[in-house]
């Protein structure tokens, strides 16, 4: 068998064991998953941008607008939107390996198949998260610009190329950056002498404007959409923060912000590209763990093989990351090393380069980092997430149920607070968000186990109705 039917063989069989970890008929839920879906079934019942019935939505609109036509073929498309997810993880290991084979050739098989067997980037195609189309979308876009700055990009080329970027950026806003890395290696060409100035300063205004100016109109035309006081706003927290009750991490003052967000950010460098390590981590602002005295050497020698990379290649990706990275640290939710993930592909090329002196040991390292993280993805799946999954889809009927009975008074409705899983489900099915219970409010139902079964499995347990004040 030649080496490229080989290849493609492996390709194959790692793109089943990741499907039979996302493919199934039960929905995989979060906060922000379920906003997604409110968006999405609003845009296909009416043609409205709501997220639970509000037109301030907060999030970026071109996710809920790509999954918005499966609401048209079922009203629960779970099953639906997870064969697209394996889509579109195949799609993003696809161009993360166009992506590779132009800046480091060698390592391309094994970069793409790090990018797709990640334990982190596979707990995110488990859901409906904007992160399943800004990955894929992200490196089709580097690609681009990448043979822009080798000079190889046909002129016809940017009237895809832009407007994908802006559709990236309106996906998450972070994807604005990879045109600000883009621009960034521009002017460095030029400051080389390898490209006029006129010419970087060209590219990088045509590259820049475009999905700036969307950002800015979407945040003006979401912003103008408030109409409740104390209603969250994405600009607001980057001027001042989300608040305490919001945030992860602290938000004042700002040197205590930043210490903080650099501890945690370079702790998800380690937890995204280390074996065993994505559940790795200290409480908030503590410096003194074990985990500190891995993650900090090891972001050290990733930096060091991101600077060889630079001087290897051209890539937008590279200059992309500092101003990707600082964002993130200045931003102040941790989200499970979510913000990073979608980084992994860069951060094992930057692997790749800082151990360059170990010659043919080196793709044998980065075999065995790829079946590490696959068998750490699959033990994850088995032993946590699928039957996490499936306890929670058992419960479905009777939640189902219960929201039928709260429908025309959903204000009414609350949950336990060591049974805040429940809450997910009923933001579907009422199209609203439903608060925690506080201790000692009177006035509504609370959602949550029965007392005798919260020990055992999510799908022996029963659910609950009980009113406020009673245990």
């Amino acid at each position: 068998m030649s080496s490229s039917a080989r290849r493609w063989w492996v390709w194959a069989a790692i793109m089943v064991l990741v499907a039979v970890q996302i493919v199934s008929p039960w929905p995989n839920l979060t906060p922000d998953a379920v906003g997604y879906f409110s968006m999405a079934r609003s845009l296909a019942q009416d043609g409205t941008l709501l997220r639970f019935g509000d037109p301030h939505v907060r999030y970026g609109p071109a996710y809920p607008v790509a999954i918005a036509p499966l609401f048209w073929l079922s009203p629960e498309p779970f099953l639906l939107l997870n064969l697209l997810n394996v889509a579109l993880l195949a799609v993003f290991g696809r161009v993360v390996y166009v992506w590779a084979l132009e800046v480091a050739t060698e390592a391309a098989p094994y970069i793409a198949a790090l990018a797709v067997v990640n334990v982190v980037v596979l707990a995110m195609f488990r859901r409906p998260l904007s992160e399943t189309l800004f990955c894929p979308l992200l490196f089709g876009v580097a690609i681009g610009y990448n043979r822009a700055l080798a000079g190889t990009l046909k002129p016809r080329w940017w009237a895809i190329l832009v407007p994908c970027s802006c559709v990236l950026a309106l996906t998450r806003q972070a994807g604005l950056l990879v045109t600000v890395g883009f621009a960034t290696a521009l002017l460095w060409q030029a400051i080389r002498g390898r490209r006029g100035w006129r010419s970087a300063i060209g590219f990088a205004v045509l590259a820049v404007a475009p999905p700036t100016a969307a950002v800015i109109l979407w945040a003006a035309i979401d912003g103008a959409r408030v109409h409740r006081p104390g209603d969250f706003s994405h600009v607001a927290a980057l001027k001042t923060g989300p608040g305490p009750d919001a945030a992860d991490m602290p938000t004042s003052p700002l040197s205590r912000r930043v210490i903080e967000g650099l501890r945690v950010r370079v702790a998800e460098v380690g937890r995204v590209t280390l074996p065993l390590m994505s559940k790795v981590y200290a409480r908030s602002e503590t410096w003194l763990h074990a985990s500190t005295f891995i993650y900090f050497p090891w972001f050290a020698l990733i930096v060091y093989g991101w600077l060889r990379h630079l001087r290897e290649s051209d890539d937008a990706i590279a200059w992309m990351w500092p101003f990707y990275f600082a964002l993130y640290v200045y931003w102040p939710f941790d989200q499970a090393a979510r913000f990073t993930a979608p980084l992994v592909p860069l951060l094992m090329v930057c692997l790749w380069r800082a151990v360059g002196n170990l010659g043919g040991w080196r793709p044998k390292l980065f075999a065995v980092l790829t079946v590490l993280h696959l068998l750490i993805a699959l033990g994850t799946w088995i032993v946590t997430e699928r039957p996490r999954g499936y306890g929670l889809w058992m419960q479905w009927p009777e939640l189902r149920r219960i929201a039928d009975d709260f429908r025309d008074r959903p204000d009414e409705l609350a949950v336990d607070p060591e049974a805040s899983e429940l809450a997910r489900p009923l933001e579907f099915w009422l199209d609203r968000a439903v608060p925690v219970s506080i201790p000692g409010e009177t006035g509504r139902f609370v959602v949550g186990w029965s007392d005798e079964l919260r020990r055992v499995p999510l799908e022996q347990r029963r659910v609950v109705v009980r009113p406020t004040g009673v245990e």
